[in-house]
């Protein structure tokens, strides 16, 4: 399925409000959990840990289409599977799949609050928004000038 450049920027935004909120409230791991039924998904739950136990935030994507496009960006996550601050683990099985991302504090902590869901857009997906990994934008930009 392909998602428009705006309908991708703004679930990748989605995504990091949410984690940045749950870091704010002292989370170091986030789940991202999309409920399947018959292969497709339905809805995504967004998960912090806390005191050695996963906790449900308020948040969810109740619309299809966007529990899909959630699921595309963790698979995008996933196919990185670390960053300088981060790691992740994809699992599941027939009915969820579950994206868990541990965030290494100390490079997080001094961001906490508003700063934080851009310093995550950055980390994340670093290949939309940082030239430095993305290796099709050597030179592109000068061929015709």
């Amino acid at each position: 399925m392909s998602h428009s450049m705006s309908g991708v920027d703004a679930t990748q935004r989605l995504i990091c409000e949410v984690f940045a909120s749950l870091l704010d409230a002292g989370a170091s791991q986030v789940r991202v959990r999309v409920v399947l039924k018959q292969g497709s998904p339905t809805t995504a739950w967004f998960y912090s840990y806390v005191n050695h136990d996963w906790h449900k935030a308020a948040r969810m994507v109740t619309d299809p289409v966007q529990a899909a496009a959630v699921q595309e960006q963790m698979e995008f996550i996933g196919t990185k599977g670390q960053g300088e601050a981060w790691h992740c683990r994809q699992h599941g099985a027939a009915d969820i799949a579950d994206t868990d991302i541990a965030f290494h504090s100390e490079k997080i902590h001094e961001h906490l609050g508003t700063a934080l869901p851009s310093l995550l857009l950055g980390m994340l997906f670093r290949d939309n928004h940082d030239s430095r990994d993305d290796n099709r934008q050597v030179r592109r930009g000068s061929a015709g000038h």
